[in-house]
């Protein structure tokens, strides 16, 4: 309600995650909540997590990261990986969550440095 009242309320979002996996079954997350806002409100959040580098841009100042020796880890492609992209960083595409290895071949933007089954091949890639 502040959002439409208030013209100087700030309309701040932490992902646009479209699905959320749950314990056997899958759930809205918070980018279906986002569409809703969006449309009754007719604003556009300002998004400061994944996929978005202003997360990193504040993590990289505050522990003075080196790109070259950061790596993404993360189990879904349009928001783990394409942060990772975003942030000028390697990636590393797990198969134990939200994306399968077939959404991985099919995928033409967010293409993972590394990929592998779980998270236990780790030292395959060493």
């Amino acid at each position: 309600m502040h959002l439409t009242l208030n013209k100087e309320c700030a309309f701040i979002a932490t992902n646009e995650d479209s699905t959320f996996p749950l314990s056997g079954f899958t759930s809205p997350g918070a980018g279906a909540l986002l569409s809703v806002l969006k449309t009754s409100t007719k604003k556009t959040p300002v998004v400061i997590g994944k996929p978005h580098k202003t997360l990193f841009e504040c993590i990289s100042a505050a522990y003075d990261l080196d790109k070259s020796r950061t790596i993404m880890v993360g189990d879904r492609l349009d928001t783990d990986i394409q942060f990772g992209i975003n942030s000028g960083v390697d990636t590393l595409l797990v198969f134990t969550g939200v994306s399968s290895e077939d959404d991985a071949r099919d995928e033409k933007h967010a293409q993972a440095t590394f990929a592998i089954s779980s998270f236990g091949e780790i030292s395959k890639l060493a």
